[in-house]
This record gives structure tokens, sequence and C-alpha cells, in this order.
């Protein structure tokens, strides 16, 4: 019993883990890679905050010239989505923030 409680205690603390998603981006000419992280921004940054789920930002993304360097090789740039908590609308996680990594 004790230790059940004890258990129980901890779960009700528990900060629920975020949910991480990385997308790759590749075959970008050098002038390419350097407005990665600025493309992104533009194209998430007044709408990410609402919250978007993955069909959302993949429809985003493939309307934009990014969407020709998607899933390909070598990976140069990642977007990097985080649905805090792993949160939901419907069956869909939601993300709320996002960040640009070069590899």
């Amino acid at each position: 019993m004790k230790v059940a409680r004890a258990f129980e205690k901890y779960q009700a603390a528990a900060k629920p883990i975020d949910l991480v998603a990385n997308l790759g981006f590749g075959e970008f000419k050098d002038t390419e890679l350097q407005v990665f992280p600025p493309t992104c921004g533009r194209l998430l940054a007044d709408r990410i905050a609402e919250g978007l789920t993955m069909d959302e930002v993949l429809g985003v993304l493939r309307d934009s010239w990014l969407g020709t360097h998607r899933r390909k090789f070598p990976n140069q740039a990642t977007l990097q989505l985080v649905s805090p908590g792993h949160e939901l609308r419907g069956d869909r996680f939601v993300y709320r923030s996002y960040r640009t990594l070069g590899f």
C-alpha cells in the first residue's frame, strides 16, 4: 500500500513528456541552406503558436519551395516540431513550437 500511494503521488506530480517530430531536408544549394531557418520562420511563426497538426505543417511546406527538399539525402537541415504533453486535436497531435537544426 505504501508503495502504491507513493507511485500515485509521483504520477500526479510528473510533467507530461513532449512529443518531438523531426522533418529532414536535403539537396540544398548553399544559398538555399542559408535561408532555410528564415523561410521556416516566415511559413510557421505566425501559425504554430495557435497549433498545427502534422498534416497542416506538411501542407504549408508542400506549398513552398521547401517541399521539393523534404526527404532528400544527404540530410542537410531539420525542422523540429514540438507537441507539448502530446497534445491532441481529435486524433492528431498539435505542434505549438519549432526550431531549425543544421543537420
